[in-house]
């Protein structure tokens, strides 16, 4: 508590790290949206199996599994060594996976896909960073519209840049997208090298030996009590979305033959209501708090989804595709502000970070099995799957989540 009111006091000075942050989270964006556009097309035009595309999802999607084990071990560094040098370590994995990627197109090598999905499930060492930074650079009642100022400059650009790189795709290939994907990261890199302001400069500690390292290890399996309750509710979200959301531009491709740039519009129409939305969702997530935010995200998902199942036409999931940007609004600044909340800055970073792995734990089959249950009785199935899993989750929610005053 302490470390919290000398971060308060100070946070004039860290709050420039919110600029540098949307400047950067601006051109991730970019980055991120023509990656996610082409990425299940691509690995499709290597190796044509949707089990295939859920396998490589559910390993280094956002919520895969090596993705979100290597979270908790990072937190717990970033918590005792500093943010800033694993951020900076996160975007030099990044630019290492899209340069294989690349190669990948280049030659025509499926094998080089899961070594570069793998390198990209361990960039994200960053995540706990990048939370605990943005929470530790402002004011605690201003935490929740930090957080949506930076995820509305993360989706700005997937107005678009989901078209535009399917776009390029369609006209120069798949590997051209991965290799200007990896130069805008590399700016990226650059800006942060240069500006970032370190929350914990002067007070990082010795890594501890083998005795906390092990109670750390226990620590995972046995969350803090103040989130176990958001600990359970994001695993089946992670789970259940697996089953069809994450796979849906794979989904889209195999059964409907949708061109790349046609996935990009579909995936621009949902961004644009996410950008439009964000900062207005971020005030009312202040005022009437954050678990009607996460039980209204998993409705207008279950709904969005139901749309999908009796759309037949590409028009039809564009229209569908715009309220399924008020999820994702709905939904992370209020699990990061819940978060940060219930939580000191001496832990924050381990407790996202476990908070992701248990996520990747056991969302990992979700794609798998999503894959596997589209091969096996088509296109509704996983949808199905998707939409009881997020009426489950919407329950749970109502029951289990508790404001942090």
């Amino acid at each position: 508590m302490e470390r919290e009111e000398r971060n308060n006091a100070r946070s004039p000075y860290l709050e420039r790290n919110i600029n540098i942050f949307k400047l950067t989270t601006f051109l991730s964006g970019i980055r991120l949206y023509v990656v996610n556009v082409v990425l299940q097309p691509f690995v499709l035009s290597l190796y044509p199996s949707m089990t295939f595309v859920g396998l490589l999802q559910g390993l280094s999607g956002m919520n895969g599994l090596i993705t979100t084990i290597v979270q908790p071990i990072s937190g717990w560094i970033s918590d005792r060594k500093g943010r800033k040098k694993l951020i900076l370590l996160g975007s030099t994995f990044t630019i290492a996976s899209l340069l294989l990627f690349s190669f990948a197109g280049f030659l025509g090598a499926a094998f080089l896909l899961l070594p570069s999905a793998i390198l990209m499930g361990v960039s994200f060492i960053r995540r706990p960073s990048e939370s605990s930074i943005v929470a530790e650079s402002v004011k605690k009642e201003r935490r929740s519209y930090a957080y949506s100022i930076i995820t509305l400059a993360m989706v700005a650009p997937g107005i678009f840049a989901p078209y535009v790189g399917g776009l390029v795709a369609d006209n120069f290939g798949f590997a051209s997208v991965f290799l200007i994907a990896a130069l805008i990261e590399g700016i990226c890199l650059l800006f942060l090298s240069l500006y970032l302001r370190e929350t914990l400069e002067g007070e990082s500690k010795n890594l501890p030996g083998r005795d906390e390292f092990l109670l750390f290890l226990k620590r995972i399996i046995a969350p803090p009590s103040s989130v176990r309750g958001l600990y359970l509710i994001c695993a089946l979200d992670s789970l259940m979305w697996g089953f069809g959301g994450y796979i849906l531009t794979g989904l889209m491709r195999k059964e409907f033959g949708f061109t790349n740039a046609q996935l990009g519009l579909l995936n621009s129409a949902s961004n644009i209501s996410w950008a439009l939305l964000q900062i207005p969702i971020g005030h009312l997530i202040q005022r009437f708090g954050c678990k009607i935010s996460l039980i209204l995200s998993e409705a207008v998902g279950i709904l969005a989804i139901m749309g999908f199942i009796f759309s037949n036409s590409f028009e039809n999931f564009l229209i569908f595709e715009i309220p399924m940007g008020l999820v994702p609004a709905l939904w992370i600044p209020a699990i990061n502000t819940l978060i940060a909340n219930a939580t000191s800055e001496e832990e924050r970073a381990e407790t996202f970070g476990r908070l992701w792995l248990l996520r990747g734990i056991v969302g990992f089959p979700g794609p798998i099995i999503g894959g596997f249950i589209y091969n096996s009785f088509g296109f509704d199935a996983p949808l199905i799957a998707n939409m009881l899993g997020a009426t489950l989750d919407m329950c749970l929610i109502y029951f289990f989540v508790r404001e942090q005053s």
